[in-house]
């Protein structure tokens, strides 16, 4: 027997909204002006070190400079929406004729990230990666340079590009590597006097060998170090920061980022280091397909299969509709709040309550990865005790920490069923004194988070924390003495 019905009315149809139809405007018109990674083209007064903090997330990425010396960080604006949708750039990338775009194409690539990180080698896909972030480099400092003149016109700039990484694909020195190399191709194709191409990227692939055999021989222009950073380090950084973090506390924390593609959960220790920077040891760091477009898929699943045994003409209907919305993860539209609403006019009858998806992709993924994985995991791998473990501060953000379904989590992390040690009390994090991001509600700073720390964070070590060493038996132990007879089992 079915563990569901469905029955369709005979106004039945897809309630979801197409993507396409509040499709937003995005900003190019800093673009030739970004060619330059300088704003002053005469003699300099000053020198300032600043960053370029890219989160590239896989449905929109975020990007913030930070000048130390000034103390400021800027939000960079990519579209003509309001509040924090002005700082996401959808993660898409247009092309025609081998020309690239952040707006308009014969052709659009999506999903970048993720399928560079499952195909690191794939030379296609790190081209369409670098471009990207080029186009993204030079809206960015074009922005800059537009927006604020008065301040850096008359400073020479030394560059620094920061990129997000997953702490999990962080740890891994190849797909960090992958990334590291996309960014500086990135870079080097921004500085060259032309369009975003095939032929642009694959030129600024050669520059890069060239300067890597002779350094002496590279402009100003392309000047930048390149960092790869875990997110979830950056993510923090606003919070260690601050005058709420204390050096004599403990200071494990639970991160946890809800994105379009995937969960990103990690329990970690951070403590001060030498020169400014912060060291990091990850005592689990777990990053499943558990974010907002796979739970979307999830759903879409749910009602194919449910609609494959529908009777009703308008169930053939809504599946093929239903299929053109499954696998795009850079969406901007919200997504319903529950598997039910995906169809307009339809009855859902369960069985028994076990059997709704929704309920089943929450505890069977989203809180076992969570909770078990990330959180109790570290004491049964003997990290950590359990006095340690209670209370420790916790910190939600991404954009599906939007959505009531994933914000659920949090009271489900306050309490354990038989493990009442372990529990993890949410955080805020608050919105930074020195970032200007006009527009912005404080709400919605979560978003942001990891693009601010890039543009900040000096990174010291990052480490995988190593369960200390089990007592070894003494050299004159007698086996016996470590024997458990049967009586005893």
């Amino acid at each position: 027997m079915s563990p569901y019905e469905v029955r369709l009315g005979s106004a039945a149809r897809l309630a979801l909204t197409l993507d396409e139809q509040v499709e937003l405007e995005v900003l190019d018109v800093y673009e030739e002006l970004g060619r330059s990674s300088q704003c002053c083209h005469e003699t300099a007064d000053d020198e300032h070190l600043i960053a370029m903090g890219v989160d590239f997330g896989t449905s929109s990425i975020k990007v913030v400079i930070g000048d130390p010396a000034l103390g400021k960080a800027f939000a960079v604006p990519f579209t003509t929406a309001s509040d924090v949708a002005r700082y996401l750039l959808p993660t898409r990338l247009h092309e025609s004729a081998g020309r690239f775009s952040l707006c308009e194409g014969d052709e659009t690539h999506r999903d970048l990230k993720l399928a560079l990180i499952a195909n690191p080698g794939d030379l296609v896909l790190r081209e369409r990666v670098s471009a990207m972030l080029a186009l993204v480099i030079r809206q960015a400092r074009g922005w800059l340079f537009e927006t604020h003149a008065d301040v850096f016109a008359r400073t020479r700039l030394l560059w620094k590009l920061s990129i997000g990484l997953p702490v999990a694909h962080h740890l891994d020195d190849e797909l960090t590597q992958t990334f590291n190399d996309v960014a500086h191709v990135a870079w080097l194709a921004a500085c060259m006097p032309r369009d975003i191409s095939s032929t642009t990227v694959a030129a600024a692939r050669d520059r890069k060998r060239e300067i890597a055999a002779a350094p002496e021989r590279m402009s100003e222009d392309e000047d930048v170090e390149i960092s790869v950073v875990p997110e979830i380090a950056a993510q923090i950084y606003g919070f260690v920061n601050s005058s709420r973090f204390n050096r004599r506390e403990q200071n494990i924390y639970l991160m946890v980022d809800v994105g379009a593609g995937s969960v990103d959960s990690s329990l970690f220790h951070v403590k001060p280091a030498r020169g400014g920077k912060w060291d990091f040891e990850f005592f689990t760091s777990i990053v499943e397909p558990h974010g907002v477009m796979n739970l979307h898929r999830h759903r879409v699943g749910w009602w194919e299969e449910a609609l494959s045994q529908c009777s009703e003409p308008a169930a053939g209907l809504i599946s093929s509709a239903l299929a053109e919305h499954k696998y795009p993860t850079d969406r901007t539209v919200a997504l319903p709040s529950r598997f039910t609403r995906y169809v307009h006019d339809a009855k859902v009858f369960l069985r028994k309550p076990s059997d709704d998806p929704d309920d089943t992709f929450f505890q069977k993924k989203v809180v076992s990865q969570v909770r078990g994985k990330s959180y109790w995991r570290a004491w049964r791998d003997g990290h950590l005790t359990p006095a340690q473990l209670i209370g420790v501060p916790a910190f939600y953000c991404g954009g599906g920490m939007r959505m009531e379904f994933y914000s659920k989590l949090q009271s489900q992390m306050q309490s354990m069923p038989g493990y009442s040690w372990l529990r993890a009390e949410p955080r805020r994090i608050e919105l930074p004194k020195n970032l200007e991001a006009p527009g912005l509600h404080r709400s919605n700073y979560d978003r942001m988070t990891v693009a601010y720390g890039l543009s900040f964070l000096e990174v010291g070590k990052v480490t995988r924390a190593l369960p200390p060493p089990k007592l070894s038996l003494k050299p004159d132990t007698s086996w016996a003495e470590n024997y458990v007879g049967k009586e005893h089992c």
